[in-house]
């Protein structure tokens, strides 16, 4: 999302878009939350009713999809919605409440729902009663059924606490035994029934005994005893360490204790990495993830090849620069100094000019040379950080331009690399292209580098190829 947002914004900035909250949340739901999906979640939402579901589990799925709806939603209409949906017993006690706020409609609702099913009144069916009001006790000819009445049949309800057999409550019925919902027994569940069959999963497995899956987990102190490690004593350093001895690894691994004991640093574990260059030089690089995750990043607009093309229509003589260093060549402000500061086993050291690493190095630098050469941008001279491009009409004019660049170079004692340098070229290769007289073709061989390029296998090979590709498309 960062990677798309940063293309978009300066795909916005470059149309001239006022970019403000309202336009990014209309580009980001273009892009992540499209019309099609927003309809489909609005006609879930009209379409809504309890069904299954407990009056907690519909409020929370109403409240989910009622933030899709696309028109302005009043508490009374959200309250009229809510009911028209819950089951026909609980709306025809709610809907006559009109009830106009929704967090009461919903404890209602709850209310309502709870006292049903917890003083659940069974239905009597009509019949003779044995005695009259004050004589002998009676008893139900036909069936009184509570909630936990036998499917086919029922029980008769023969109360000898009532004249006249009322329905009563699930907590006042007499039959306290379990029944069993598979063979249609009491005193068991069916979960527990004896005559629980399972022909497939037997068929299935052809009779085999099954054995209970296990992890053999080892810890620590259980693998120092086991009988199959090969240990012993020795002598690394000069320290008598314990070795475990394993002829197949690929690798050599050293406990952080003994190494803390013996001194030991790794070079790859340090802050401080000396790294080869193409060139065959060296580069000096120290581990500044911490510090850059706390710096505010500038950004820096690189140089578009369209507004090349309009620059050098015309031009026959170019040259180029490459200085020595670049942001190396930067002085770091007094105070900031201490932010950059390094150790290593030989000391404390401190960088005095930008190094590399820091984030924000590459766009300090490219101020800095936008601002010295301001004159002459869009003129005869384009930047990319530390490469300088010259470009000219005519050899005179050129000489005469690069006498101007060269002591602003002097003035500033930015030093130039001269192995890198190239001058009176009649074609020059910039940004992955071929630049010369006859106009701004792409490079042939940066296009034959995608068309080869490996399948990535990282997130970062990913991204790498995605951006070089889109470049070039």
């Amino acid at each position: 999302a960062e990677h798309w947002w940063r293309g978009t914004h300066h795909m916005l900035t470059v149309k001239g878009v006022v970019v403000d909250w309202e336009c990014i949340r209309r580009v980001f739901l273009e892009k992540y939350f499209s019309e099609s999906v927003r309809h489909a979640k609005e006609a879930e939402f009209m379409r809504l009713h309890q069904g299954g579901m407990t009056v907690f589990e519909y409020a929370m799925r109403f409240e989910h999809l009622a933030r899709f709806y696309s028109q302005a939603i009043s508490e009374a209409w959200k309250c009229r919605k809510f009911a028209e949906g819950l089951k026909q017993e609980l709306k025809r006690v709610v809907v006559p409440m009109a009830i106009t706020v929704f967090s009461s409609l919903v404890e209602k609702a709850k209310v309502v729902k709870r006292l049903k099913g917890g003083n659940r009144v069974m239905k009597t069916a009509e019949g003779p009663v044995g005695s009259k009001k004050g004589g002998t006790i009676g008893s139900c000819h036909k069936a009184t059924y509570c909630c936990c009445q036998r499917w086919e049949t029922g029980w008769r309800c023969h109360s000898q606490m009532l004249q006249v057999c009322w329905a009563h409550f699930v907590r006042d019925c007499p039959h306290t035994e379990s029944w069993c919902f598979r063979c249609h027994q009491m005193g068991h569940e069916s979960t527990n029934c004896p005559a629980r069959k399972r022909p497939e999963r037997d068929a299935q497995r052809g009779d085999k005994p099954t054995t209970i899956g296990r992890v053999f987990a080892l810890t620590g102190a259980e693998a120092f005893t086991s009988s199959d490690l090969v240990k012993g004593k020795g002598k690394v350093a000069g320290k008598d360490v314990m070795i475990l001895f394993d002829s197949r690894a690929s690798h050599s691994f050293i406990s952080y204790a003994c190494a803390a004991m013996m001194g030991v640093v790794s070079l790859w574990g340090a802050p401080v990495l000396l790294v080869k260059k193409k060139d065959g030089g060296s580069r000096l690089c120290v581990d500044y993830r911490q510090l850059n995750k706390l710096t505010i990043k500038n950004k820096y607009p690189l140089p578009r090849i369209d507004d090349l093309m309009d620059q050098l229509r015309g031009v026959s003589v170019f040259s180029k620069i490459d200085l020595r260093s670049g942001y190396h060549q930067i002085r770091v402000k007094e105070g900031d100094i201490p932010k950059i500061a390094f150790r290593t086993r030989y000391g404390h050291y401190e960088y005095v000019v930008m190094p590399f690493g820091v984030t924000n190095a590459s766009a300090v630098f490219m101020d800095y040379m936008n601002r010295i050469f301001r004159p002459f941008l869009d003129k005869f001279v384009v930047l990319f950080i530390d490469d300088i491009l010259i470009y000219s009409r005519t050899p005179e004019e050129h000489g005469e331009h690069l006498r101007l660049v060269l002591e602003i170079l002097k003035a500033k004692q930015l030093y130039a690399k001269l192995s890198n340098c190239e001058f009176w070229l009649n074609e020059v290769k910039l940004l992955g292209h071929v630049i010369s007289t006859e106009g701004i073709v792409v490079d042939s061989a940066k296009v034959e580098s995608v068309l080869q390029w490996e399948r990535p296998r990282t997130v970062t090979d990913i991204r790498s190829f995605v951006v070089l590709a889109g470049y070039y498309r």
